[in-house]
């Protein structure tokens, strides 16, 4: 159950789609964007499937400064409207209680995500705050059905002493395992590429809780960068349909002018890891003489006719999610964590070559793409020298 779709709104048939044609474990669900009444159903529907249906409790919104909002969440009963890190133990075990009743409403009697707030550093004022929502769902729920959930800005994986010490207070925490997100600095899609030192420190936070201390550990919002995670030992990440639901960023809660204009299509081609622009960028890579080294035969019959116009917003979102499940699942093969980190960076390194020629070509795609495979690959060196793999 290495992959989970991050649910949000406009869902659609997707889950049950991916399912068909990938391999989907589980779905993180958003009690933001549906009623209880449609969310139960689609528990319902999920358990019917023979996956894991886990709950996203979202407190983490009420803790950003200004608090974020998140629609259906009065209907559910978490809106807590304004997350304090002074609060009392009682209110702390008020919305405890109030997340498993909005589980049960749904249909999900365990295990269940624990809250959160936002951390800017693993020592801030929220930590203890943080630690307590862990430790209170615990008594509650149990170990077996508790896990515990860690929001953390980007900036706070810079310092690995303070993950160290912070490692070492949650490890004696007998919970089932963690879920895990990050907040992204810059949330536009394709997404910038991750600075390579803090990517490597969280591999090495997922490694040690997973490989070392043996929780089950998830990863939401993980996009692409979940299949070096799953490689590390990391139990199951997630990603959604929306550019929103596989990058985390506390921005999206909050309000904001409406407008804009709606996302370009865009075709997953795992050979380079990068999603690219039906029309602007894939169009050109079909005309090189090794594209056969690129992409799928499937996908080069789709454009046979040349008409990349074709390819709408619903077909690219079910396909990139399909590929990304079925590449976490190869990611997961191989249980000796040293030859699945061999069997990534060949892949790594074969981009990068693909890269190359495509650059040699005059062939001109966004720098971030290949910026992309570059960090992946320090990122795995960082890991592997450090954690001595």
């Amino acid at each position: 159950m290495n992959f989970f779709i991050q649910h949000g709104y406009g869902k659609g048939t997707k889950i049950s789609d991916v399912f068909d044609q990938g391999s989907l474990g589980g779905v993180i669900l958003s009690p933001g964007d549906e009623e209880p009444t449609a969310l139960r159903s689609t528990v319902s529907a999920i358990n019917d499937l023979g996956i894991v249906p886990l709950l996203d409790p979202q407190t983490y919104v009420y803790s950003i400064t200004p608090p974020g909002v998140a629609r259906c969440h009065s209907s559910h009963g978490v809106n807590f409207r304004q997350v304090k890190w002074s609060q009392s133990a009682r209110e702390v075990e008020s919305q405890i209680e109030s997340i498993r009743a909005a589980n049960v409403a749904v249909g999900i009697d365990g295990p269940m995500i624990a809250p959160t707030c936002v951390q800017s550093t693993f020592t801030d004022i929220w930590t203890p705050l943080s630690l307590q929502y862990a430790r209170s769902a615990l008594d509650s729920w149990g170990s077996e059905n508790t896990i515990a959930s860690v929001a953390i800005d980007e900036g706070a994986l810079t310092n690995w002493h303070d993950i160290a010490d912070w490692l070492d207070i949650v490890t004696g925490i007998d919970v089932r395992g963690f879920y895990i997100v990050v907040n992204r600095s810059n949330k536009g899609y394709p997404p910038v590429p991750w600075d390579s030192l803090r990517l490597g420190n969280l591999l090495r936070l997922m490694y040690n809780l997973s490989v070392l201390n043996e929780y089950e550990v998830h990863w939401g919002y993980s996009d692409l960068e979940g299949v070096a995670a799953i490689a590390a030992g990391v139990g199951s990440v997630s990603s959604g349909w929306h550019y929103t639901l596989r990058q985390f960023f506390t921005s999206k809660w909050q309000p904001s002018p409406s407008g804009g204009q709606p996302p370009t299509p865009r075709v997953y081609v795992p050979a380079l890891w990068a999603s690219l622009k039906a029309e602007e960028e894939l169009s050109y890579i079909t005309r090189l003489p090794y594209r056969d080294e690129i992409l799928q035969a499937h996908i080069l019959s789709r454009f046979a006719s040349g008409n990349f116009s074709s390819w709408g917003r619903p077909e690219g979102q079910v396909q990139f999610m399909t590929e990304l499940s079925n590449r976490v699942s190869d990611a997961a093969r191989s249980i000796d964590i040293s030859t699945r980190l061999d069997e990534l960076d060949i892949d790594l390194q074969n981009a990068a070559d693909l890269y190359g020629r495509i650059k040699r070509d005059r062939i001109v795609l966004p720098p971030s793409y290949a910026g992309r495979v570059s960090t992946l690959r320090y990122s795995l060196e960082e890991l592997r020298t450090k954690e001595g793999i």
